[in-house]
């Protein structure tokens, strides 16, 4: 065998021995998943800003944030009674579990029952901190406060409209 054969068949041993297959490994990997209850939010009562008679001003009216008590902030409007309240709310959940809590923000607009005329509510706040830790039910309570404008030409009726409030999981 000439010496350039050997060299050939060496090469084509050598690559033989390299194509061998090692012996595979494998490991298992685990995979979570955690489902939770779904945030159930209701609402228990409105926010009442009770009778206002206008002042010769706009005036601004605000139920308190952390008792069920109203002031005119600004102006001269007149409080004539009727029912105040903060808005209450439920939230039901995942136990033990943190929620970040949130009222609407910007301008909300009251409209007048049978008309168009408006009123501006905003500064919806509610009692306590954002983030909150839902009990050992999965229950909390949260009450919102808010303001709203009255013009001294505001037309005489009862005006209502509609706000959100949103609870998250972190």
């Amino acid at each position: 065998m000439s010496s350039q054969s050997r060299r050939g068949l060496a090469l084509l041993a050598s690559a033989a021995c390299s194509a061998i297959a090692m012996p595979a490994a494998a490991q298992d990997g685990e995979a979570h998943a955690e489902v939770m209850q779904p945030i159930i939010i209701t609402n228990t009562s409105e926010l009442q800003f009770g009778n206002i008679i206008p002042g010769t001003g706009r005036s601004i009216i605000r139920v308190r944030r952390n008792n069920d008590g109203i002031r005119v902030v600004r102006g001269d409007a007149i409080l004539a009674g009727g029912t105040v309240s903060r808005a209450g709310f439920t939230i039901s959940g995942e136990p033990d579990q943190r929620v970040i809590i949130r009222a609407q923000r910007g301008r909300i607009f009251l409209t007048r029952n049978g008309g168009t005329e408006r009123i501006r509510m905003n500064r919806l706040r509610i009692d306590g901190r954002r983030r909150q830790r839902l009990d050992g039910a999965g229950a909390a309570t949260v009450n919102v406060s808010g303001q709203i404008r009255v013009n001294a030409d505001q037309a005489a009726g009862v005006y209502t409209g509609t706000f959100n409030l949103t609870v998250d999981y972190p």
